[in-house]
């Protein structure tokens, strides 16, 4: 029950998309059906590889990659700005990636 599944590691880069950029989402409204009406939202966006709920300042945090800044521009303009009840929007660019070690630290004694 501990493996939920097997995936390559691509080179993203390799597959043209250079640009990861990471997307912080604050929302106008916060209760449960609004929620997850914005979860279901970015469930059909293919640019937005990983989506956390966040505490804090910000609601939500996206990873997301794109080929290059227009087209990311071309999401943040055309769909994620004005999708329904999302207040605010903060991007922040990724320079390089210094370390992508996917899983947990597992300790094979603890595993019985």
């Amino acid at each position: 029950g501990y493996v939920r599944g097997y995936h390559a590691q691509v080179d993203e880069a390799m597959l043209g998309f250079n640009l990861v950029v990471m997307v912080f989402v604050t929302l106008h409204n916060h209760a449960q059906a609004d929620l997850r009406a914005f979860e279901d939202t970015v469930l059909r966006w293919p640019l937005v590889r990983e989506c956390y709920m966040m505490s804090g300042e910000n609601d939500y945090f996206l990873k997301c990659v794109a080929p290059d800044m227009p087209a990311f521009q071309e999401f943040l303009l055309e769909e994620l700005t004005p999708a329904p009840n999302v207040a605010s929007v903060k991007t922040q660019v990724s320079i390089r990636k210094t370390k992508d070690e996917p899983g947990v630290p597992v300790d094979p004694d603890r595993l019985g």
